[in-house]
């Protein structure tokens, strides 16, 4: 009885791995998002809600008016996202985690393909992003795509 009341303790005690994985990655919705502001709250307009979320569902809504491919794309897309903001510890603070999911976009656009999309599908992902996104920041992260997809 006491060996279990002591090992019970050292659990107790023992600091949570950052690679457990408190929320469940679907390929086929964008829950993920809010099941990680429960656990790391950092308001409707910080990176997981605002912008995370935000997007997952609108790309999600509109999935069925891209081509095979851009769907592919898409759901690709989402899983390396969320798969990124996974491997970012639950304790980096909320202006830290937008910073470092941010740099991930580039990589997991190119990664899932995003330079062998038709040309229609491409026209679609900017018309969901919107022009309201369009700041410094996002038109380096756009021309970091572009020139990736030149050396391709």
């Amino acid at each position: 009885m006491i060996l279990k009341i002591i090992l019970l303790l050292i659990f107790i005690t023992i600091p949570v791995n950052s690679s457990f994985s408190a929320c469940y990655i679907n390929e086929d919705d964008c829950n993920y998002y809010l099941c990680r502001e429960e656990i790391q709250t950092c308001g409707k307009l910080g990176y997981i809600v605002g912008y995370g979320y935000k997007y997952c569902l609108k790309f999600n809504n509109k999935l069925e008016h891209f081509s095979q491919q851009g769907q592919e794309w898409l759901i690709r897309t989402r899983i390396c996202l969320q798969e990124e903001l996974e491997a970012i510890s639950y304790e980096t603070s909320c202006s830290e985690l937008k910073k470092m999911s941010m740099n991930t976009h580039v990589t997991c656009y190119i990664n899932s393909g995003f330079c062998n999309l038709p040309s229609k599908d491409i026209i679609k992902i900017l018309k969901i992003i919107n022009f309201k996104l369009f700041n410094f920041k996002n038109i380096a992260e756009g021309i970091k795509i572009l020139n990736n997809c030149k050396k391709l």
